[in-house]
């Protein structure tokens, strides 16, 4: 059989008197009770049904042990974390001596796991669980994480379809879950969005981190932006723009053309660095974002034809940090440039530009006016 708490067991029970300088009883746990009296949805009333059972002694993790045997005899298979969980409630429960502190534990455990459908996400619980029970400190602030986490439904569906960040957020320390679960609909909608080490940057992050790199390789940095979506930039080298430009110089394409004419423009005139030439940004399913037409060390050019090319909401992802597809991470100076004259006598071409000033765009029209805001 599998003993679910490696050195923690000590003659049938858990030896919860171990560094009782830090290990709290009751005190920690009893929360869950006023946890237990607001249940009104389907998934809490999942948890207090089997929080309710589990606190009585023998009898309720008995039967947890009793139905995986059953389940095992007769459909061949058993639910490992129901099976563990009884187990070891049942450890708890032989000596008549354990303290409520671990019934506690044991039976919110149990209800917790009641509200996790089986799959993926019932898979990781139970893989972080095996790893908080070999010592007691940590197995009871994996329990407290845990309670952090009942009570938000949403977020709890978001994190069963993201196993990924499930695990990250498991592994996390109860404070860290409890700042992230207080942001409600904007923790749920991070969740959806993130992969694991996603979830681990913004949780370290804490809650001054409005963007983080979660992840940095010799092709392309993903990040998370302060809306919460992780996003990819790929790293164009030198060469690769340089390349880019010879290629677009000829290009059908006039869009492509003319982002090319303005990177030559500014390699050949200016101190400037290119860092992006047409590169597509996307989020983290592979979805793109925004393209970035042309970029410096210090500033993003979108590149138009001519005016009337210009739709103002573009700028949103450039400009608006709390926009779900903002992409401006460093926060460069955000430059129009529009390569056709523009007729200053029409009151939209006016409108336009007056409102991208409001918005802090800098316009330029032509390559010498470019030049003089180029840092």
């Amino acid at each position: 059989m599998y003993a679910p708490v490696s050195g923690a067991v000590t003659g049938g029970m858990v030896d919860t008197k171990e560094d009782s300088s830090t290990v709290t009883g009751p005190n920690i746990y009893a929360p869950v009770t006023s946890d237990i009296s607001s249940a009104a949805t389907e998934e809490m009333s999942k948890f207090a049904a089997e929080f309710a059972l589990s606190m009585i002694p023998i009898i309720g993790d008995g039967s947890g042990v009793a139905k995986e045997l059953y389940n095992l005899f007769t459909t061949g298979e058993i639910d490992e974390l129901n099976l563990t969980l009884s187990l070891l409630g049942l450890a708890m429960d032989l000596p008549f001596d354990a303290g409520v502190a671990g019934d506690l534990a044991i039976a919110t455990l149990k209800g917790f796991s009641a509200m996790i459908p089986s799959g993926p996400a019932r898979e990781v619980l139970l893989e972080v669980f095996k790893v908080a029970s070999q010592t007691p400190n940590a197995f009871f602030d994996f329990v407290e994480t845990v309670r952090k986490l009942m009570g938000n439904e949403a977020l709890l569906q978001a994190l069963a379809a993201n196993p990924k960040a499930f695990k990250a957020i498991l592994e996390a320390s109860p404070e860290a879950v409890e700042n992230l679960a207080a942001q409600g609909d904007e923790a749920v909608q991070l969740v959806k969005g993130l992969d694991e080490d996603g979830v681990k940057a913004v949780l370290e992050g804490g809650d001054d981190t409005a963007i983080n790199v979660v992840k940095e390789t010799e092709k392309y940095t993903d990040y998370v932006n302060e809306a919460g979506t992780q996003i990819r930039i790929n790293k164009q080298t030198s060469q690769a723009i340089d390349n880019k430009i010879a290629d677009n110089l000829v290009n059908t394409d006039i869009g492509k053309r003319t982002e090319a004419e303005v990177a030559n423009f500014i390699k050949n005139n200016t101190n400037a660095q290119i860092t992006d030439l047409g590169n597509k940004v996307k989020n983290a399913s592979g979805g793109t974002l925004g393209d970035i037409d042309c970029a410096t060390v210090n500033e993003i050019i979108e590149v138009k034809k001519s005016i009337g090319d210009v739709d103002i909401k573009q700028f949103t992802k450039y400009l608006d940090p709390t926009f779900e597809n903002y992409i401006n991470i460093q926060n460069k100076n955000v430059i129009l440039y529009i390569d056709k004259q523009i007729d200053m006598t029409i009151p939209a071409n006016l409108y336009k530009i007056e409102q991208l000033q409001d918005l802090g765009v800098t316009i330029t029209n032509g390559l010498d006016e470019l030049k003089g805001v180029i840092k």
